[in-house]
């Protein structure tokens, strides 16, 4: 056998594929890729237009770089537009796709490809795997030979299944959940479920507005994973004739014209209507993204995931033919014999799609496992976020976006069961570490078959967020090998300074970019746990700081632990969110006898009968926790709390700016500086 050894071997050429190599070889560790088609990047070079978030602040990393990479080729190109306005909505054609993570990828000159390399089996060794075992695919879109063929080995370090099926985890032993699970309350959206997020119209038999669990929602577990489809990209031709060359001749096999609707006013004047199952592309094509009665099909899903790779051929052909069926019905019963598939998208493949663009396959069990209590911020706890994860990875803020689980509605609901589009609980998310990391393989790492259940993986799953999923897992793979360990073995923390110092977001902020002065001190504050509480998930970097700022970002970011003894401010009672870090400030100081407040030492106190009374009254200080605060009183603060620590300070920074106020994100990289000191750090 042709043996292939690198430091990290990757089978999928996904975009997570993509990042986990590029991100390996730019720490210094070789990488190959083995991708089973003609091309690189999986779903967005088969049709999958945007490259989508919810906004553009959940992008980073190289999810950002790719973006910025298909914006300047149509800047380059001459036909920059509306739809280059955000970068949460770029817009692309497929093949300028697949020209951008190509360049991206050739620019290594330590990482290998190989197209038409179809992982078929692994080679294991104790808890590790050896080797990756994979056959010439007979196609571009990677179909394999009814019978198995010469089969090559590829080694390596590290592993990374970067599938949208889950296939090298599965080959390995990993368990692995498919379909759903039962509603809880950890999950309220779990389960059999009837809505009408999807709706356009009043629900059959229901007056309930949208945005409603309707009855019949059991909530039951069961087995089947969302829709998939063949995200056919077509465009617009003047001949509208039966005779046209873009017309299909007949339908494909399977056909059935209850199988399908179409509205020709999804069209005006050749321009995709917002909401009609059409997704835009650039140069004046589209996708057919047709959610019910259309291209999405969810009867094969199941046994497509679960199937060796030799035997997905005729699966795959359910797909294309679902596909292709709405397309003939959209040229004859539909009225809109204009519309064909796109004359220079995958011309090597008669103009089909590469890959399946398989929304849901397995989801593997890992050290940890993300619910919906992780994706939504009204389970746990009242805020704008929901709980924060110290050891996070990336971040995502898409919203539960569940398509169908059957293919056919039921009469008395409109859309089929499963389905649920819900805006109305978007809010930023964290995803750890463990989600990325199988239980019982070592030197495994898993970028898109994450450890989560159907109702979380329904918002995370997302090409962005999948880059930077990629990404993280390249770089915590160099230093799995760097340290010599597993993957439980990683320190997280140096994983997370790696992912900051490569443009990565730990922790969403609506304000908050790579460009943002102390980016990698803001983003380290909140692993620390100081977050500030704004219901648009604001950090406001350039803010003045006060002591409402001040007070518990020492205590989260020095991990100073909570003490409360006694209520020693006016103003600030135990109702007041400042109460317990003023407190546990003013402990500190006083155990350690040091001033952390001026005027901690007031020599008047209440008289003896204010201590009796039922409601303690006694306040001896007063704290303006509104007050902007000025440069030199921050630094003497910081100096005080720094000495009741026993932390030794480096160097004050003592240029004539001290009656400047200082702002939050110059706040966090002080803190950064007392709680890590180098050599050349200084408050």
């Amino acid at each position: 056998m042709n043996e292939i050894d690198v430091d990290v071997l990757i089978v999928g050429g996904t975009p997570a594929g993509c990042a986990a190599a590029i991100a390996a070889a730019r720490s210094g560790k070789t990488a190959c890729i083995l991708e089973p088609t003609v091309v690189l990047g999986g779903a967005v070079t088969s049709g999958v237009s945007p490259y989508d978030a919810a906004s553009e602040a959940a992008i980073c990393g190289l999810a950002t770089e790719f973006c910025q990479r298909v914006a300047q080729y149509y800047r380059d190109s001459g036909t920059e537009g509306a739809f280059l306005d955000r970068t949460s909505t770029v817009y692309y054609e497929p093949h300028v796709s697949a020209k951008v993570w190509r360049e991206m990828v050739d620019e290594h000159d330590t990482i290998q490809v190989l197209f038409g390399a179809a992982a078929v089996a692994v080679e294991m060794v104790d808890d590790r795997i050896r080797g990756v075992l994979w056959e010439q695919a007979i196609d571009a879109m990677g179909n394999l030979a009814p019978k198995p063929a010469e089969q090559f080995l590829s080694t390596g370090k590290v592993f990374v299944d970067a599938t949208y099926e889950g296939d090298v985890a599965a080959e390995a032993g990993v368990p692995f959940r498919i379909g759903r699970e039962p509603r809880s309350n950890e999950e309220p959206h779990a389960g059999i479920l009837f809505t009408n997020t999807y709706a356009y119209d009043r629900q059959v038999a229901s007056y309930y507005p949208p945005h409603t669990i309707l009855p019949g929602s059991t909530g039951a577990a069961d087995d089947r994973p969302m829709a998939s489809n063949s995200r056919i990209v077509c465009q617009f031709f003047d001949d509208d004739g039966p005779d046209a060359a873009h017309r299909i001749d007949a339908p494909p096999p399977d056909y059935d014209p209850n199988n399908y609707a179409w509205n020709p006013n999804a069209f005006v004047n050749g321009v995709a209507q917002h909401g009609s199952g059409v997704s835009a592309c650039a140069g004046g094509k589209f996708g057919l993204n047709h959610k019910h009665k259309g291209t999405d099909f969810a009867e094969p899903v199941r046994d497509f995931v679960l199937a060796h790779p030799r035997d997905r051929k005729v699966l795959r052909e359910k797909f294309v033919n679902r596909a292709l069926g709405f397309l003939y019905y959209i040229q004859t019963d539909g009225g809109t014999p204009q519309i064909g598939l796109a004359v220079d998208e995958f011309i090597d493949n008669n103009n089909i799609p590469y890959c399946i663009y398989v929304r849901e396959g397995r989801r593997i069990e890992g050290l940890t496992t993300m619910t919906e209590s992780d994706i939504n911020p009204h389970l746990v706890g009242y805020g704008p976020r929901p709980p924060l994860n110290s050891d996070a990875v990336t971040i995502g803020d898409y919203e539960i976006d569940i398509k169908k689980c059957q293919d056919d509605a039921d009469g008395a609901h409109e859309y089929p069961e499963g389905a649920m589009f819900n805006r109305a609980i978007r809010a930023p998310y964290q995803i750890p570490y463990g989600c990325m990391v199988p239980k019982n393989v070592a030197n495994l790492f898993v970028t898109c078959a994450l450890s989560m259940t159907h109702v979380a993986f329904a918002a995370t799953r997302l090409e962005p967020f999948w880059t930077q999923t990629g990404m993280a897992v390249g770089l915590a793979a160099s230093i799995m090998i760097d340290r010599d360990c597993g993957a439980t073995g990683v320190p997280i923390a140096e994983l997370q300074s790696a992912i900051i110092a490569n443009d990565g977001k730990l922790i969403y902020y609506a304000d908050v970019s790579a460009s943002t002065p102390y980016f990698e001190a803001i983003q380290w504050a909140a692993l620390q746990g100081y977050v500030p509480l704004d219901w648009q998930w604001r950090f406001r970097p350039d803010q003045p700081v006060t002591w409402n700022e001040l007070a518990p970002a020492l205590v989260s970011c020095l991990g100073i632990a909570i003490s409360v003894t006694g209520t020693h401010f006016e103003g600030i009672d135990p109702s007041n969110p400042l109460f317990r870090y003023v407190e546990t400030l003013y402990d500190l100081g006083s155990r350690a006898g040091v001033d952390i407040f001026p005027n901690m030492r007031d020599p008047h106190f209440d008289h003896h009968a204010e201590f009796h009374r039922a409601e303690v009254r006694t306040r001896w200080l007063r704290l303006d926790a509104e007050k902007a605060l000025k440069r030199a009183e921050v630094i003497e603060r910081l100096e005080a709390v720094a000495n009741a620590l026993t932390i030794k300070v480096a160097k004050v920074d003592d240029s004539p700016a001290a009656n400047e106020f200082v702002s939050r994100a110059q706040m966090c990289a002080w803190l950064l500086a007392l709680a890590i000191p180098t050599d050349e750090s200084a408050v």
